[in-house]
């Protein structure tokens, strides 16, 4: 009688998967495909914004309605929502490098078309969230969309805020000339 190693591999097959049962009892009763999403991950109601940002919505949503009384503010906005690129290259390879990327808010005009991002600055944000938030603005830019950052803790006047988003030349120097709280 010859020796047949591929007749053992469903031998082996089966010891591995009563070993993995062994290990881990939960993983072997949740597979992928076969998990049920609201029984396995029960859901409940989250907060869309954080304190800070609440606090940014409120003075945004204002300056709109002065400025463009018939636009709209939208929070958390994916970056593939925002602007179109041409097919001449892979869309997908695009959305590999910006598919994670969001804008924390968008103040569209009535149409819909988005006029300014506004991004909120973390007080220590690491050199990974920096190269993130440089990408989106490159990509907004190039796209024509102002792209605004909001340090946490901001409190513009309305007017300042007003200038900040829809002058672009002031941008930069309101900004700058913004003490820290």
């Amino acid at each position: 009688m010859q020796f047949a190693p591929d007749s053992l591999l469903p031998l082996w097959q089966r010891i591995g998967q009563a070993l993995q049962q062994r290990l881990h009892p939960q993983s072997a009763e949740q597979t992928p495909l076969g998990a049920d999403t609201v029984s396995n991950w029960p859901p409940e109601a989250g907060k869309v914004l954080s304190g800070p940002e609440r606090l940014a919505y409120a003075a945004i949503s204002s300056a709109l309605h002065t400025a463009h009384p018939q636009g709209f503010l939208l929070a958390h906005v994916p970056l593939p929502r925002l602007v179109r690129v041409p097919s001449r290259r892979s869309y997908k390879d695009w959305l590999a490098r910006t598919g994670h990327l969001s804008a924390d808010f968008v103040l569209c005009d009535a149409t819909s078309r988005p006029l300014v991002v506004v991004q909120m600055a973390a007080l220590r944000e690491s050199s990974r969230g920096r190269r993130r938030n440089d990408r989106l603005q490159r990509v907004l830019e190039a796209a024509g969309i102002r792209f605004v950052f909001w340090p946490v803790g901001w409190t513009p006047a309305p007017h300042l805020l007003r200038n900040t988003l829809f002058a672009p030349t002031l941008n930069a120097i309101a900004l700058e000339q913004t003490p820290e709280h």
